[in-house]
Protein backbone atom coordinates (compact mmCIF):
# COMPACT_ATOMS: atom_id res chain seq x y z
CA UNK A 1 0.00 0.00 0.00
CA UNK A 2 1.37 3.24 -1.17
CA UNK A 3 1.06 6.40 0.68
CA UNK A 4 1.93 9.79 -0.04
CA UNK A 5 1.40 13.45 1.07
CA UNK A 6 1.08 16.90 -0.08
CA UNK A 7 0.27 20.49 0.83
CA UNK A 8 -2.22 21.64 -2.02
CA UNK A 9 -5.95 20.56 -2.88
CA UNK A 10 -4.44 18.85 -5.67
CA UNK A 11 -1.75 16.36 -3.40
CA UNK A 12 1.15 15.39 -5.67
CA UNK A 13 -0.64 13.86 -8.36
CA UNK A 14 1.38 10.65 -8.24
CA UNK A 15 -1.09 8.57 -10.35
CA UNK A 16 -1.21 11.26 -12.68
CA UNK A 17 2.11 11.60 -13.49
CA UNK A 18 2.80 7.39 -12.83
CA UNK A 19 0.34 7.43 -16.13
CA UNK A 20 1.90 10.26 -18.39
CA UNK A 21 5.48 8.66 -17.17
CA UNK A 22 4.51 5.68 -18.63
CA UNK A 23 2.23 6.84 -21.61
CA UNK A 24 3.68 5.19 -24.33
CA UNK A 25 2.55 7.19 -27.49
CA UNK A 26 5.04 9.88 -29.25
CA UNK A 27 3.02 12.33 -31.59
CA UNK A 28 4.13 15.74 -30.83
CA UNK A 29 0.99 16.91 -28.71
CA UNK A 30 1.61 13.68 -26.50
CA UNK A 31 5.42 15.15 -26.13
CA UNK A 32 4.18 18.38 -25.62
CA UNK A 33 1.30 17.18 -23.05
CA UNK A 34 3.56 14.67 -21.16
CA UNK A 35 6.50 17.72 -20.43
CA UNK A 36 3.93 19.74 -18.95
CA UNK A 37 1.97 17.19 -17.03
CA UNK A 38 5.74 15.96 -15.31
CA UNK A 39 7.35 19.46 -15.15
CA UNK A 40 10.08 17.96 -16.90
CA UNK A 41 12.15 20.32 -18.42
CA UNK A 42 14.50 17.70 -20.00
CA UNK A 43 11.41 16.41 -22.22
CA UNK A 44 10.76 19.70 -22.92
CA UNK A 45 13.73 20.72 -24.65
CA UNK A 46 13.66 17.95 -26.12
CA UNK A 47 10.48 18.50 -27.81
CA UNK A 48 11.74 21.96 -28.46
CA UNK A 49 14.43 20.46 -30.65
CA UNK A 50 11.78 18.37 -32.42
CA UNK A 51 9.22 20.84 -33.19
CA UNK A 52 10.77 22.58 -36.42
CA UNK A 53 10.82 19.12 -38.29
CA UNK A 54 6.66 19.18 -37.52
CA UNK A 55 5.96 22.08 -39.14
CA UNK A 56 4.82 22.08 -42.49
CA UNK A 57 4.93 24.44 -45.22
CA UNK A 58 2.33 26.88 -43.92
CA UNK A 59 3.74 26.85 -40.35
CA UNK A 60 0.92 24.45 -39.00
CA UNK A 61 2.13 21.51 -36.95
CA UNK A 62 1.91 17.78 -37.98
CA UNK A 63 0.91 15.62 -35.28
CA UNK A 64 4.35 13.30 -37.03
CA UNK A 65 7.09 14.65 -38.71
CA UNK A 66 5.96 13.16 -42.16
CA UNK A 67 5.87 15.23 -45.50
CA UNK A 68 2.81 13.01 -46.05
CA UNK A 69 0.68 15.13 -43.37
CA UNK A 70 -1.01 17.84 -42.98
CA UNK A 71 -0.52 20.72 -40.55
CA UNK A 72 -3.35 20.80 -38.46
CA UNK A 73 -4.38 24.15 -36.71
CA UNK A 74 -6.01 22.67 -33.57
CA UNK A 75 -2.57 21.03 -33.00
CA UNK A 76 -1.17 24.34 -33.53
CA UNK A 77 -3.27 26.39 -31.29
CA UNK A 78 -3.60 23.49 -28.82
CA UNK A 79 0.43 23.79 -28.31
CA UNK A 80 0.80 27.68 -28.18
CA UNK A 81 -2.08 27.90 -25.76
CA UNK A 82 -0.45 25.13 -23.60
CA UNK A 83 3.40 26.85 -23.37
CA UNK A 84 2.00 29.96 -22.53
CA UNK A 85 0.03 29.01 -19.95
CA UNK A 86 2.83 26.78 -18.45
CA UNK A 87 5.02 29.99 -19.34
CA UNK A 88 7.21 27.81 -21.13
CA UNK A 89 9.51 29.25 -24.22
CA UNK A 90 9.04 28.04 -27.78
CA UNK A 91 11.66 28.10 -30.38
CA UNK A 92 11.27 32.07 -31.60
CA UNK A 93 11.35 30.52 -35.53
CA UNK A 94 8.58 28.00 -34.84
CA UNK A 95 6.56 29.94 -32.69
CA UNK A 96 6.74 32.79 -35.11
CA UNK A 97 5.95 30.23 -37.89
CA UNK A 98 2.84 28.73 -35.98
CA UNK A 99 1.41 32.57 -35.35
CA UNK A 100 1.81 33.41 -39.04
CA UNK A 101 -0.06 29.61 -40.17
CA UNK A 102 -2.53 30.65 -37.95
CA UNK A 103 -3.39 33.98 -38.55
CA UNK A 104 -3.77 32.54 -41.88
CA UNK A 105 -6.57 30.01 -40.91
CA UNK A 106 -8.34 33.13 -39.33
CA UNK A 107 -8.13 35.12 -42.41
CA UNK A 108 -9.38 31.96 -44.32
CA UNK A 109 -6.62 31.94 -46.56
CA UNK A 110 -5.99 28.56 -45.62
CA UNK A 111 -8.35 25.82 -45.24
CA UNK A 112 -8.87 24.73 -41.32
CA UNK A 113 -6.56 21.93 -41.95
CA UNK A 114 -7.06 18.52 -39.97
CA UNK A 115 -9.19 15.60 -39.73
CA UNK A 116 -13.04 15.03 -38.31
CA UNK A 117 -16.20 17.00 -38.61
CA UNK A 118 -16.22 20.30 -36.78
CA UNK A 119 -17.54 23.61 -37.93
CA UNK A 120 -14.61 25.75 -39.07
CA UNK A 121 -15.49 28.27 -36.26
CA UNK A 122 -14.89 26.25 -33.43
CA UNK A 123 -11.25 25.87 -34.88
CA UNK A 124 -10.99 29.32 -35.60
CA UNK A 125 -11.68 30.06 -31.96
CA UNK A 126 -9.30 28.09 -30.59
CA UNK A 127 -6.66 29.57 -32.79
CA UNK A 128 -7.78 33.34 -32.21
CA UNK A 129 -7.07 31.89 -28.14
CA UNK A 130 -3.49 30.81 -28.94
CA UNK A 131 -2.91 34.09 -30.79
CA UNK A 132 -4.45 36.25 -28.27
CA UNK A 133 -1.93 34.60 -25.88
CA UNK A 134 0.69 35.98 -27.33
CA UNK A 135 -0.75 39.38 -28.45
CA UNK A 136 -1.05 38.71 -32.56
CA UNK A 137 -5.29 38.68 -32.09
CA UNK A 138 -7.28 41.87 -32.99
CA UNK A 139 -11.42 42.16 -32.38
CA UNK A 140 -11.90 41.59 -36.13
CA UNK A 141 -11.11 38.31 -35.58
CA UNK A 142 -14.36 37.55 -33.69
CA UNK A 143 -16.25 39.66 -36.65
CA UNK A 144 -15.03 36.81 -39.12
CA UNK A 145 -16.85 34.30 -37.19
CA UNK A 146 -20.20 35.82 -37.71
CA UNK A 147 -20.10 36.76 -41.25
CA UNK A 148 -23.33 38.85 -43.08
CA UNK A 149 -25.96 39.58 -40.62
CA UNK A 150 -25.36 36.36 -38.98
CA UNK A 151 -24.86 37.36 -35.09
CA UNK A 152 -22.53 35.13 -32.83
CA UNK A 153 -24.69 32.37 -30.66
CA UNK A 154 -22.28 31.61 -27.59
CA UNK A 155 -24.97 30.02 -25.86
CA UNK A 156 -24.76 27.54 -28.96
CA UNK A 157 -21.46 26.87 -29.14
CA UNK A 158 -20.00 23.69 -27.05
CA UNK A 159 -18.06 24.38 -23.68
CA UNK A 160 -14.79 24.28 -25.21
CA UNK A 161 -15.23 26.75 -27.32
CA UNK A 162 -17.26 29.32 -24.75
CA UNK A 163 -14.08 28.65 -22.73
CA UNK A 164 -11.88 29.53 -25.56
CA UNK A 165 -14.25 32.97 -26.17
CA UNK A 166 -13.74 33.42 -22.31
CA UNK A 167 -10.15 33.50 -22.80
CA UNK A 168 -10.28 35.84 -25.76
CA UNK A 169 -12.36 38.02 -24.46
CA UNK A 170 -9.59 38.28 -21.00
CA UNK A 171 -6.93 38.93 -23.45
CA UNK A 172 -8.13 41.09 -25.76
CA UNK A 173 -9.01 44.33 -24.34
CA UNK A 174 -10.00 45.97 -27.09
CA UNK A 175 -13.08 44.36 -28.52
CA UNK A 176 -15.90 46.11 -28.40
CA UNK A 177 -18.64 45.78 -25.44
CA UNK A 178 -15.85 43.83 -24.00
CA UNK A 179 -17.23 43.83 -20.15
CA UNK A 180 -20.64 42.90 -20.50
CA UNK A 181 -19.79 40.41 -23.67
CA UNK A 182 -17.03 38.77 -20.90
CA UNK A 183 -20.28 38.85 -18.15
CA UNK A 184 -22.68 36.97 -20.29
CA UNK A 185 -20.30 34.50 -21.27
CA UNK A 186 -19.39 33.43 -17.72
CA UNK A 187 -22.75 33.66 -16.96
CA UNK A 188 -23.28 30.43 -19.38
CA UNK A 189 -20.69 28.70 -18.24
CA UNK A 190 -21.60 28.74 -15.44
CA UNK A 191 -24.75 27.46 -16.12
CA UNK A 192 -23.46 24.70 -17.93
CA UNK A 193 -21.83 23.60 -14.66
CA UNK A 194 -23.51 20.80 -12.59
CA UNK A 195 -21.37 21.32 -9.24
CA UNK A 196 -23.10 18.66 -6.19
CA UNK A 197 -20.78 17.86 -3.41
CA UNK A 198 -17.03 17.63 -4.75
CA UNK A 199 -18.21 16.72 -8.27
CA UNK A 200 -18.55 18.37 -11.50
CA UNK A 201 -20.16 17.41 -14.51
CA UNK A 202 -21.66 19.44 -17.74
CA UNK A 203 -24.70 19.81 -19.20
CA UNK A 204 -23.45 20.09 -22.44
CA UNK A 205 -23.76 16.00 -22.86
CA UNK A 206 -22.45 14.27 -25.90
CA UNK A 207 -21.37 18.28 -27.82
CA UNK A 208 -18.72 18.51 -25.14
CA UNK A 209 -17.07 15.20 -26.62
CA UNK A 210 -14.85 16.39 -29.08
CA UNK A 211 -12.56 13.75 -29.65
CA UNK A 212 -11.26 15.22 -32.88
CA UNK A 213 -10.40 18.38 -31.70
CA UNK A 214 -9.11 16.72 -28.66
CA UNK A 215 -11.59 17.92 -26.29
CA UNK A 216 -13.29 16.21 -23.62
CA UNK A 217 -15.29 16.87 -20.82
CA UNK A 218 -12.58 16.68 -18.24
CA UNK A 219 -10.18 19.08 -20.51
CA UNK A 220 -12.97 21.55 -20.31
CA UNK A 221 -13.21 21.08 -16.77
CA UNK A 222 -9.15 21.94 -16.00
CA UNK A 223 -9.18 24.78 -18.54
CA UNK A 224 -12.40 26.08 -16.82
CA UNK A 225 -10.79 26.46 -13.14
CA UNK A 226 -7.78 28.21 -15.40
CA UNK A 227 -9.55 31.03 -16.93
CA UNK A 228 -11.98 31.55 -13.98
CA UNK A 229 -9.32 32.46 -11.52
CA UNK A 230 -9.35 36.02 -12.24
CA UNK A 231 -13.25 36.37 -13.01
CA UNK A 232 -14.16 37.91 -9.43
CA UNK A 233 -18.16 37.18 -9.29
CA UNK A 234 -16.40 32.89 -9.16
CA UNK A 235 -14.00 33.38 -6.68
CA UNK A 236 -16.20 31.41 -4.27
CA UNK A 237 -16.56 28.69 -6.71
CA UNK A 238 -12.88 28.13 -7.27
CA UNK A 239 -12.49 25.36 -4.73
CA UNK A 240 -15.60 23.29 -5.40
CA UNK A 241 -14.44 23.98 -9.19
CA UNK A 242 -10.83 22.16 -8.09
CA UNK A 243 -11.92 19.68 -5.97
CA UNK A 244 -14.67 18.90 -8.73
CA UNK A 245 -11.66 18.85 -11.32
CA UNK A 246 -10.08 15.93 -9.15
CA UNK A 247 -13.45 14.06 -8.96
CA UNK A 248 -12.89 13.45 -12.49
CA UNK A 249 -10.02 11.82 -12.05
CA UNK A 250 -10.43 7.71 -13.14
CA UNK A 251 -7.70 5.77 -11.64
CA UNK A 252 -5.71 8.58 -11.14
CA UNK A 253 -5.25 10.29 -13.98
CA UNK A 254 -8.04 12.37 -16.60
CA UNK A 255 -9.01 11.12 -19.60
CA UNK A 256 -6.45 12.71 -22.50
CA UNK A 257 -3.17 13.57 -22.49
CA UNK A 258 -4.16 17.08 -23.19
CA UNK A 259 -6.50 17.39 -20.30
CA UNK A 260 -3.85 16.28 -17.74
CA UNK A 261 -1.22 18.86 -19.21
CA UNK A 262 -3.82 21.56 -18.71
CA UNK A 263 -5.12 20.34 -15.21
CA UNK A 264 -1.49 20.61 -13.51
CA UNK A 265 -1.39 23.90 -14.98
CA UNK A 266 -4.71 25.27 -13.47
CA UNK A 267 -3.58 23.15 -10.48
CA UNK A 268 -0.43 24.53 -9.84
CA UNK A 269 -2.50 28.21 -10.16
CA UNK A 270 -4.81 27.41 -7.88
CA UNK A 271 -2.11 26.21 -5.70
CA UNK A 272 -0.34 29.49 -5.85
CA UNK A 273 -3.52 31.70 -5.14
CA UNK A 274 -5.23 29.77 -2.46
CA UNK A 275 -2.84 27.88 -0.64
CA UNK A 276 -0.86 29.82 1.33
CA UNK A 277 0.44 27.81 5.01
CA UNK A 278 2.89 25.89 4.83
CA UNK A 279 2.81 22.25 6.14
CA UNK A 280 5.47 21.68 8.83
CA UNK A 281 6.29 18.78 11.23
CA UNK A 282 5.84 14.92 10.23
CA UNK A 283 3.18 13.27 8.95
CA UNK A 284 3.08 9.39 10.58
CA UNK A 285 1.36 6.57 8.98
CA UNK A 286 0.29 3.04 10.79
CA UNK A 287 -1.03 -0.30 9.92
CA UNK A 288 -1.29 -3.42 11.52
CA UNK A 289 1.50 -2.32 13.56
CA UNK A 290 3.77 -1.23 11.16
CA UNK A 291 4.52 2.81 11.43
CA UNK A 292 6.23 4.98 8.76
CA UNK A 293 7.09 8.77 8.92
CA UNK A 294 7.06 11.45 5.60
CA UNK A 295 9.17 14.69 7.37
CA UNK A 296 8.47 18.00 6.07
CA UNK A 297 8.71 20.18 3.97
CA UNK A 298 9.78 17.33 1.54
CA UNK A 299 8.11 14.27 2.46
CA UNK A 300 8.70 11.19 0.86
CA UNK A 301 6.15 8.38 -0.76
CA UNK A 302 6.29 5.66 1.86
CA UNK A 303 5.04 2.13 1.34
CA UNK A 304 2.85 -0.22 3.94
CA UNK A 305 2.93 -3.63 3.34
CA UNK A 306 -0.67 -5.09 2.67
CA UNK A 307 -1.77 -6.70 6.19
CA UNK A 308 -2.88 -10.54 6.26
CA UNK A 309 -6.02 -9.80 7.53
CA UNK A 310 -8.08 -6.75 7.98
CA UNK A 311 -6.82 -3.39 9.77
CA UNK A 312 -7.11 -0.08 10.08
CA UNK A 313 -4.91 2.97 8.32
CA UNK A 314 -4.29 5.43 11.12
CA UNK A 315 -2.89 9.23 10.04
CA UNK A 316 -1.90 11.76 12.15
CA UNK A 317 -0.11 15.45 11.66
CA UNK A 318 2.32 16.30 14.29
CA UNK A 319 3.29 19.85 13.68
CA UNK A 320 1.39 23.12 11.34
CA UNK A 321 -0.80 23.02 8.61
CA UNK A 322 -3.04 20.10 7.07
CA UNK A 323 -1.60 17.98 4.51
CA UNK A 324 -3.43 16.07 2.25
CA UNK A 325 -2.85 12.43 2.21
CA UNK A 326 -3.30 10.22 -0.50
CA UNK A 327 -3.58 6.05 -0.47
CA UNK A 328 -3.34 4.11 -3.16
CA UNK A 329 -2.96 0.23 -3.92
CA UNK A 330 -2.51 -1.49 -7.28
CA UNK A 331 -2.36 -4.99 -8.52
CA UNK A 332 -1.63 -6.32 -11.71
CA UNK A 333 -4.67 -8.35 -13.40
CA UNK A 334 -3.82 -10.43 -16.46
CA UNK A 335 -6.24 -10.59 -19.53
CA UNK A 336 -7.95 -13.72 -20.25
CA UNK A 337 -10.09 -13.04 -22.69
CA UNK A 338 -10.90 -9.93 -25.65
CA UNK A 339 -11.77 -6.86 -24.17
CA UNK A 340 -13.97 -4.81 -26.73
CA UNK A 341 -14.72 -1.30 -25.52
CA UNK A 342 -15.64 0.07 -29.32
CA UNK A 343 -12.84 -1.93 -31.02
CA UNK A 344 -12.71 -5.70 -31.45
CA UNK A 345 -9.38 -7.39 -32.67
CA UNK A 346 -8.90 -10.80 -34.04
CA UNK A 347 -5.23 -11.62 -34.34
CA UNK A 348 -3.45 -14.50 -36.71
CA UNK A 349 0.07 -15.59 -36.60
CA UNK A 350 1.48 -17.52 -39.25
CA UNK A 351 5.18 -18.70 -40.27
CA UNK A 352 6.80 -17.57 -43.45
CA UNK A 353 10.37 -19.30 -42.72
CA UNK A 354 10.01 -22.17 -39.88
CA UNK A 355 12.70 -24.44 -39.31
CA UNK A 356 10.95 -27.34 -37.18
CA UNK A 357 7.27 -27.16 -38.47
CA UNK A 358 5.17 -26.41 -35.99
CA UNK A 359 7.66 -24.97 -33.05
CA UNK A 360 9.37 -21.35 -33.30
CA UNK A 361 13.00 -21.33 -33.72
CA UNK A 362 15.56 -19.06 -33.23
CA UNK A 363 15.61 -17.04 -36.71
CA UNK A 364 12.06 -18.49 -37.81
CA UNK A 365 10.05 -15.50 -39.59
CA UNK A 366 6.23 -14.79 -38.80
CA UNK A 367 3.40 -12.71 -40.07
CA UNK A 368 1.34 -11.42 -37.96
CA UNK A 369 -2.02 -10.40 -39.08
CA UNK A 370 -4.89 -7.78 -37.45
CA UNK A 371 -8.30 -7.62 -37.98
CA UNK A 372 -9.86 -4.93 -36.13
CA UNK A 373 -13.63 -3.93 -36.42
CA UNK A 374 -14.44 -0.25 -35.34
CA UNK A 375 -17.81 0.55 -33.95
CA UNK A 376 -17.59 4.26 -35.07
CA UNK A 377 -15.71 6.78 -37.02
CA UNK A 378 -12.52 8.24 -35.30
CA UNK A 379 -9.13 10.27 -36.03
CA UNK A 380 -5.81 9.17 -34.61
CA UNK A 381 -6.67 5.39 -33.77
CA UNK A 382 -3.09 3.74 -32.59
CA UNK A 383 -2.65 -0.05 -32.82
CA UNK A 384 0.18 -1.20 -30.42
CA UNK A 385 1.15 -4.87 -30.80
CA UNK A 386 3.99 -6.19 -28.24
CA UNK A 387 7.47 -8.18 -29.46
CA UNK A 388 8.79 -11.29 -27.55
CA UNK A 389 12.06 -9.90 -26.66
CA UNK A 390 14.81 -9.41 -28.99
CA UNK A 391 12.22 -10.14 -32.05
CA UNK A 392 12.64 -7.31 -34.88
CA UNK A 393 9.75 -6.22 -37.29
CA UNK A 394 10.82 -6.20 -40.46
CA UNK A 395 10.34 -3.39 -43.24
CA UNK A 396 13.16 -0.48 -41.72
CA UNK A 397 15.25 -1.31 -45.03
CA UNK A 398 18.35 -2.86 -43.38
CA UNK A 399 20.63 -4.11 -45.81
CA UNK A 400 17.55 -4.80 -48.13
CA UNK A 401 16.20 -7.87 -47.09
CA UNK A 402 14.00 -6.65 -44.57
CA UNK A 403 11.88 -4.29 -47.27
CA UNK A 404 12.26 -7.67 -49.56
CA UNK A 405 10.67 -9.77 -46.55
CA UNK A 406 7.86 -6.85 -46.04
CA UNK A 407 7.20 -6.73 -49.11
CA UNK A 408 4.19 -9.06 -49.18
CA UNK A 409 2.52 -7.37 -46.12
CA UNK A 410 -1.16 -6.62 -46.99
CA UNK A 411 -3.47 -3.66 -45.30
CA UNK A 412 -7.40 -3.59 -46.27
CA UNK A 413 -9.93 -1.33 -45.37
CA UNK A 414 -9.80 2.53 -45.74
CA UNK A 415 -7.93 3.62 -42.45
CA UNK A 416 -5.68 5.93 -43.45
CA UNK A 417 -2.09 4.47 -41.77
CA UNK A 418 -0.18 8.30 -40.93
CA UNK A 419 2.83 6.82 -39.02
CA UNK A 420 4.55 3.91 -38.08
CA UNK A 421 6.82 2.95 -34.79
CA UNK A 422 9.45 -0.08 -34.42
CA UNK A 423 10.85 0.10 -31.01
CA UNK A 424 12.71 -2.70 -29.92
CA UNK A 425 9.73 -3.99 -27.85
CA UNK A 426 6.60 -4.16 -30.06
CA UNK A 427 5.43 -2.58 -33.41
CA UNK A 428 3.26 0.11 -33.45
CA UNK A 429 1.11 2.16 -36.24
CA UNK A 430 -0.72 5.07 -36.06
CA UNK A 431 -4.31 5.89 -37.79
CA UNK A 432 -5.06 9.27 -38.57
CA UNK A 433 -8.63 8.25 -39.75
CA UNK A 434 -10.75 4.91 -38.84
CA UNK A 435 -13.93 4.90 -40.36
CA UNK A 436 -16.82 2.59 -38.54
CA UNK A 437 -15.96 -1.01 -40.14
CA UNK A 438 -13.53 -3.53 -40.66
CA UNK A 439 -9.64 -2.84 -41.43
CA UNK A 440 -6.29 -5.18 -41.08
CA UNK A 441 -2.97 -4.77 -40.98
CA UNK A 442 0.33 -6.99 -41.59
CA UNK A 443 3.69 -6.83 -40.18
CA UNK A 444 6.60 -9.51 -40.14
CA UNK A 445 9.03 -10.36 -37.31
CA UNK A 446 12.23 -12.48 -37.06
CA UNK A 447 12.49 -13.99 -33.85
CA UNK A 448 16.31 -13.61 -32.91
CA UNK A 449 16.07 -15.05 -29.35
CA UNK A 450 15.28 -18.19 -27.75
CA UNK A 451 13.26 -18.52 -24.31
CA UNK A 452 9.95 -18.39 -23.22
CA UNK A 453 8.37 -14.95 -23.66
CA UNK A 454 4.80 -14.29 -22.19
CA UNK A 455 3.55 -10.61 -23.25
CA UNK A 456 1.26 -8.15 -22.53
CA UNK A 457 -2.02 -8.14 -24.57
CA UNK A 458 -2.09 -6.02 -28.19
CA UNK A 459 -4.39 -3.31 -27.73
CA UNK A 460 -6.25 -0.76 -30.13
CA UNK A 461 -7.17 3.05 -29.03
CA UNK A 462 -8.33 5.66 -29.67
CA UNK A 463 -5.89 8.19 -28.46
CA UNK A 464 -8.10 11.39 -27.88
CA UNK A 465 -11.24 9.12 -26.82
CA UNK A 466 -9.53 6.77 -25.28
CA UNK A 467 -12.69 4.96 -23.49
CA UNK A 468 -12.94 3.57 -27.19
CA UNK A 469 -10.53 0.47 -26.74
CA UNK A 470 -10.26 -3.27 -27.85
CA UNK A 471 -7.67 -5.47 -26.17
CA UNK A 472 -6.62 -9.26 -26.98
CA UNK A 473 -4.50 -11.51 -24.58
CA UNK A 474 -1.09 -13.20 -26.23
CA UNK A 475 -0.39 -16.49 -26.11
CA UNK A 476 2.84 -17.31 -24.31
CA UNK A 477 5.87 -17.59 -27.08
CA UNK A 478 8.28 -20.49 -26.47
CA UNK A 479 11.24 -19.87 -29.16
CA UNK A 480 13.57 -22.64 -29.36
CA UNK A 481 17.78 -22.14 -29.95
Amino acid sequence: MGVSAASTLAGNLTDMRAYMRAYPYSCIEQRVSRALALDDATLWADTMNRLPAHLDSNGLLRFFASDALPGDAVLTAYVLSVAHAARQPLPDTARDAMIQGLQAVVAGRLANAGIGFADGNLRKLAAIEALASYGQATPDMLDALAPGSNPMAPNQWPTSALIDYISILQKLASVPEREARLKQAVVLLRARMDLRGTTLNWAGGTRDDLWWLMVSPDLNAARALAVLQTIPEMQADLPRLARGLLARQKQGHWDLTTANAWARIALDRFSAQFEHVPVSGQTLAELAGTSRTMNWPKPQDIELPWPAAAGELRLSQQGSGKPWVTVSSRAAVPLKAPLDAGYSIRQTVAPLQQAAPGKWTRGDLVRVTLTIDAQADMSWVVVDAPLPAGATVLGSGLAGESTLMERDNRSTGAAWLAFEERPFDRYRAYYAWVPKGRFTLDYTLRLNQAGTFKLPPTRVEAMYQPGQFGEIPNADWDVMP
